[in-house]
Order: C-alpha cells, then sequence, then structure tokens
C-alpha cells in the first residue's frame, strides 16, 4: 500500500531531486522530509500545499492516493489513477531493489537518470540529448514560466508559418 510519504519520494525522485534541494524547494527541512517519506510523520496542510503546486498534483491525490470523491472522476481519469498506483508500487519496489543489489551505492539521481534512459529505450521512443535536456529544464521550472515558454513557442511558430511561403 502506498502512503503520503512514498508519494512524496516518487515525486521526489521524479523530478531527479535529493532530499536536500526538494525540501529546499517545499519550504522545510531535510529531516523533516526523511520522516515524511519514511512514514514517521505527517507532513502539514502548507507542506502538502507546496508539494502540490511544486509538483503539479492535487493534493487529494497526495493525501489519499485518488480523486476527491467530492467530483466523480471520468473513466480516463480513473485508468490514469488506477496505472498511477501500479506505476509508483513499481518504481518504489524497483527502486530497493536496485539500491540493495548494489548497497546503496547510487544516488537517486543517477537512478532516475539510468531508469528513464532504460524505459526511453525499452518503449523505442526517440528523443536527442538536446530534447531530454530542455524537457529536464522545463519540468523544473513553475507553471507561469510554463506558460510563458509555450506563448513564446507559439508566437515562434506563426511567424515561421507567416515567413515560409506555402507549396
Amino acid at each position: 500500500m502506498v502512503n503520503i510519504g512514498e508519494r512524496f519520494k516518487c515525486l521526489r525522485n521524479s523530478k531527479g531531486l535529493s532530499q536536500r534541494e526538494f525540501a529546499q524547494e517545499i519550504g522545510i527541512s531535510q529531516g523533516t522530509l526523511s520522516d515524511i517519506e519514511k512514514g514517521k510523520f505527517k507532513p502539514s496542510i502548507e507542506t502538502i500545499s507546496a508539494v502540490s503546486n511544486y509538483c503539479g498534483v492535487s493534493t487529494d491525490w497526495l493525501i489519499k492516493g485518488d480523486y476527491s470523491s467530492s467530483s466523480r472522476p471520468s473513466f480516463w481519469e480513473q485508468l490514469d489513477e488506477e496505472v498511477d498506483k501500479i506505476l509508483l508500487d513499481l518504481l518504489v519496489s524497483t527502486e530497493e531493489k536496485i539500491r540493495n543489489k548494489l548497497n546503496s551505492k547510487i544516488t537517486t539521481k543517477e537512478l532516475t537518470e539510468s531508469m528513464n534512459r532504460r524505459l526511453v529505450s525499452l518503449l523505442n521512443l526517440s528523443i536527442t540529448p538536446e530534447e531530454n535536456e530542455v524537457l529536464t529544464m522545463y519540468k523544473s521550472i513553475s507553471r507561469r514560466e510554463k506558460d510563458e515558454i509555450l506563448l513564446l513557442m507559439k508566437h515562434k511558430n506563426n511567424l515561421l508559418n507567416i515567413e515560409r511561403p506555402s507549396s
């Protein structure tokens, strides 16, 4: 069963951050984050809100692992929720297995990068190192900055379409 601490850890790992870096981003100490991830301490409402905003996930998902009961999720939301649960369980158990085999001689960032490379390879996705670098940077910026970048890209695309003669 995945708890709130494991969801925090999964989100942190998905961003490729150490506990210290993630704790700094969400405004708590590294020790507090460690205790939350181990299930020794429950996060405050402020911490849950900070993680929700930073990672772009709902507070309902963080707290309960599912969508709010006040609004019935659609079929696709329910499917996504079930897939998320399975993938989160898989990621947590995979990380533990790899760390045990390698005697914890791997950093979270190294493990995340390795898992990302393998997933891309296994799923036969084609992405250049430059595209991967852009995606990594994009994931680390705020929602406002992402909106600005998307707006700029759309504007640039429109300009290019105007300048290119149609065939």
